[in-house]
């Protein structure tokens, strides 16, 4: 006998019908409709990621509001995501509720084991600790289902690009349906955009979930994964977005040497989730993982904008990596009690991190190169003058509660309030010199929503963070810490017997004390004081029926560095457009003769961005083109997708004239998946 299912709502519970989405957990880690959280959310369900070919969290998140990701788009090594301004790839990207990377490395999530992606845009420590000031990507990873689920994908195109992959699932067979499995896998072989670079891949993912009462559940979920690839290094901005009398660098030059270039990286995890409702009032959850990395790189970096000759970069050789233990847990006592017309659900949870991670770094000389007519095989010492060798330990505690009271199914009021204790111990092997660094800050949310019968819900709110800073500026000072606050106003509608959801918003972030470069110590960095973006942001998620779905987002956002003590000061941060909009179409023949055919077509807008710290130098804004076909018939999904379908040309950002990287060109590719 089959058990009720038990939403774990703690680490990214939701519903989603289609394309439109109508809860989710990760804006208040309780199952709370998206229209009475008085914040920004958004989520990518498993069927648009499926509908537009998403090879990538980065590219699942294309076609939502407030994000831009993929700012060095053709290195695929990582998911580089900002949000509302501010940079969230370290900081920023979550799986299920808990923390994804290290400090100095970032890890890169397959999308073929999510069930979905759900974005919370604006401060979110009042219930995540430290993190970035934009908000937070939660990945969700698939999990073991009540229905037998058997799917097997072939992948092939672009890049010489072969994938295989399987998704099974359901009851344990033999048992009485309180033992569910889920087991996810990959393999892929395959070059990438830039010349002698691949993007290889193996993935395995297990889950079993045991529920021993409708009560009850404990989901244990696993994962291994290991990409091997190469590392394309930036272009100069001469050639790319400047004119050059030598004309334009392809997009898939390579200014590295493929005698001096490796990328591996593997990525470990276990841990579990887990509920007990006590009765109708009481429940308490618990999502704990251990994270281990392991990453070692490579290569020849062109450092120089182009010498005097107009063709030729001049670079160094490097080569790094990061070792790294992360342990997350979360713990929460959830309440749900009445008190006349007033309807709460209380929270209360204790999260706790450890990060321990090595990170070593070798330099050298390297010969220039032509990148106009590049001459590999050049002799080139493998780097052998240690520039870093340093040990991170991280510890933070964080106590949190939050309520969210709605009087009279109307006013919906959420408070939250949060205490985190850091601390930060790092050692220099180079120097013997150990630096420990201690910070504790307080966070809190604020935010009031209204119902109306017609599911429009307008609402507002105030929300703070907090990051603690680790390492030391030149002089050996530990930084400080990191913080921002954020006002944010706007409409949620939710039209009654419609499968749509609408949202605008408008938003007004600071974050103090932020970390860039010092210009003057290579190596080094200094925090310049304080970034400000204000900005309004608007969406869309339609089923309209008929087999037709509708996807659109619109920002429009001011980012502007409001103090420092260098030249970019009253400046636009790199790499950050002032507007963003995107469309998406998408439909599939509902009946006759040709059911199941269907598909989709969308439009992607980046404007320009500054290309250097005194914004001298101007990246062009760019409109991009995708489009997706598909048949469904019977067991089997034939698909074709393609992005950036007329290969247009473009610069994804750049941060100087040396530095500039380039975005993805015309990719194709073709599926065929046998579910049964």
């Amino acid at each position: 006998m089959l058990l009720p299912e038990l939403q774990v709502t703690g680490t990214g519970g939701g519903a989603a019908d289609g394309l439109v989405a109508t809860s989710s957990a990760t804006g208040t880690k309780t199952d709370t409709p998206l229209r009475e959280n008085p914040q920004s959310v958004s989520v990518v369900t498993r069927e648009q990621m499926d509908a537009q070919g998403a090879l990538s969290v980065s590219e699942a998140l294309r076609y939502t509001p407030g994000v831009v990701a993929g700012l060095g788009n053709s290195d695929n090594r990582y998911d580089q995501i900002t949000l509302r301004g501010f940079n969230a790839t370290t900081l920023g990207l979550f799986r299920d509720g808990l923390r994804q990377m290290s400090n100095q490395m970032t890890t890169r999530i397959e999308p073929f084991g999510l069930e979905r992606v759900e974005v919370l845009r604006g401060p979110a420590s009042v219930l995540y600790g430290q993190g970035a000031p934009g908000g937070l990507v939660n990945a969700i990873t698939k999990r073991p289902t009540d229905q037998p689920l058997h799917v097997l994908d072939l992948q092939a195109g672009s890049h010489d690009r072969f994938q295989g992959a399987f998704d099974l699932g359901g009851p344990v067979a033999g048992g009485d349906g309180t033992l569910l499995y889920r087991l996810t896998g990959l393999v892929r072989d395959s070059d990438a955009q830039v010349d002698h670079t691949k993007d290889d891949r193996v993935y395995i993912a297990p889950a079993l979930t045991w529920r021993p009462t409708d009560s009850t559940s404990l989901t244990l979920l696993a994962s291994y994964q290991k990409d091997e690839g190469g590392t394309p290094s930036p272009l100069p901005a001469v050639g790319t977005i400047l004119p050059n009398a030598n004309g334009r660098i392809p997009m898939n030059r390579f200014s590295g040497d493929p005698a001096l270039d490796s990328f591996e990286r593997k990525q470990y995890s276990a841990g579990w989730l887990f509920e007990q409702r006590l009765d109708d009032v009481w429940r308490l959850r618990q999502t704990t993982r251990y994270d281990r990395l392991e990453f070692d790189q490579s290569n020849l970096y062109a450092y120089t904008p182009l010498t005097a000759t107009g063709t030729t970069v001049n670079r160094m050789a490097y080569r790094f990596g990061v070792n790294a233990d992360l342990l997350g847990s979360d713990s929460q006592v959830q309440a749900d009690w009445r008190a006349g017309p007033v309807t709460v659900t209380s929270l209360f949870g204790v999260d706790y991190r450890y990060n321990r991670e090595s990170f070593y770094q070798y330099s050298g000389s390297a010969p220039p190169l032509n990148l106009y007519q590049p001459v590999y095989g050049q002799a080139v010492a493998n780097p052998s003058v240690l520039s870093a060798d340093s040990v991170t330990r991280i510890h933070q505690i964080g106590l949190y509660t939050q309520q969210q009271a709605k009087v009279a199914d109307r006013l919906v009021l959420t408070l939250g309030g949060r205490q985190d204790w850091a601390r930060n111990r790092s050692t220099n092997n180079r120097t013997g010199l150990t630096t420990t660094q201690s910070d504790g800050a307080f966070t809190w949310r604020a935010g009031a929503a209204w119902l109306f019968d017609s599911g429009l819900t307008p609402y507002a709110s105030y929300a703070t963070s907090f990051a603690p800073v680790s390492g030391t500026d030149f002089a050996g000072r530990a930084f400080s810490p990191s913080e921002a606050r954020q006002v944010e106003a706007g409409v949620k509608l939710q039209p009654a017997g419609m499968s749509s959801f609408f949202t605008a918003a408008w938003f007004d972030l600071t974050q103090t004390n932020v970390q860039t470069t010092d210009t003057a110590h290579t190596g080094f960095q200094v925090q310049t004081g304080e970034v400000r973006t204000t900005g309004i942001e608007l969406q869309a998620v339609a089923s309209l029926g008929d087999g037709l779905s509708l996807i659109g987002a619109y920002t429009w956002q001011d980012p502007e560095i409001t103090r420092s003590n260098g030249i970019d000061r009253g400046m636009r941060p790199t790499g950050v457009p002032r507007r963003i909009a995107s469309g998406w179409a998408d439909y599939t023949v509902p009946d006759g003769p040709l059911a199941g055919l269907g598909g989709g077509a969308g439009l992607r807008h980046v404007g320009a961005t500054a290309g250097s710290a005194d914004n001298s130098l101007t990246v062009p804004s760019v409109t991009l083109v995708d489009a997706a076909i598909r048949y469904d018939f019977g067991k089997w999904r034939a698909s074709l997708n393609a992005s950036n379908l007329f290969d247009r040309y473009y610069v994804a950002s750049c941060s100087s004239l040396a530095n500039c990287s380039i975005g993805y060109g015309r990719t194709v590719t073709a599926g065929l998946r046998y579910s049964w």
